[in-house]
């Protein structure tokens, strides 16, 4: 599946299809609303700091950002990335219905 919103030529396109391993080493969490609240609407988690989240398990407390679902990281990646176009392969449902109904997409694909 492939949603394009803006008018770019195909040479312009740069496509992500291992969203998980680009979200480790070039995506932060931000502390705006839209992140927050696919934090909390994906996997139940909240915001701690940039580089980490605090778990919907209060035992297991604060995680690396790293360990957020593939839907979550793609999402984000679609958020700070927007000229790169991403895969959503991987997203589960909960995902998909916050990104056709919340995010405002440049470019994705699948």
């Amino acid at each position: 599946m492939f949603i394009q919103v803006r008018d770019f030529s195909p040479q312009e396109i740069r496509l992500v299809l291992w969203g998980d391993s680009y979200f480790d080493t070039h995506t932060y969490l931000l502390t705006d609303t839209l992140v927050t609240g696919i934090l909390w609407a994906v996997d139940k988690a909240k915001y701690n700091n940039k580089n980490s989240f605090i778990s919907r398990v209060p035992k297991i407390g604060t995680l690396n950002k790293n360990y957020l679902s593939s839907g979550t990281k793609t999402l984000l990646n679609i958020i700070n990335h927007p000229d790169i176009c991403f895969s959503i392969e991987t997203c589960g449902g909960n995902a998909l219905d916050f990104f056709l109904i919340c995010i405002p997409v440049i470019y994705c694909g699948g």
